[in-house]
């Protein structure tokens, strides 16, 4: 569990380009506020969070309920790169108590990386490197 003063130098490294209270923040983040100086709401602050913090400070700052709550496909299209974003929504699917998404480790999917990384030079005309 965090302390107040931890939770208040997270919210420096997230924010440190705003000219935004803190305290105002972590009002918003803890719903003793609707927004922090009129310039985040829960939902851009939250995605603020997932972009910039680890996952493990963004479940100690926010109730897990609250997450679960916030966070729709709208939110997630706001995320980037894709790889994070896939990678969050993953996460989110744990919290849920949902299947996690589809690795895409298919057998097509196995068959054309073995055709990008595996030459065909053993059906060649020449077979072998060495010639007798």
């Amino acid at each position: 569990m965090f302390t107040s003063d931890k939770k208040l130098d997270i919210m420096k490294s997230i924010c440190w380009d705003y000219n935004v209270s803190l305290q105002s923040m972590l009002d918003v983040i803890e719903g003793r506020a609707e927004s922090a100086n009129g310039v985040f709401d829960r939902k851009k602050l939250l995605t603020r969070c997932l972009q910039r913090l680890p996952w493990h400070y963004v479940t100690e700052l926010w109730d897990k309920d609250v997450l679960i709550e916030l966070y729709d496909c709208e939110l997630s299209k706001g995320l980037f790169p894709k790889q994070k974003r896939s990678e969050i929504d993953g996460m989110f699917s744990i919290l849920r108590k949902e299947p996690l998404p589809h690795t895409g480790w298919s057998d097509e999917y196995s068959k054309s990386l073995q055709r990008a990384f595996l030459s065909d030079r053993w059906n060649g005309v020449e077979q072998g490197v060495l010639q007798s």
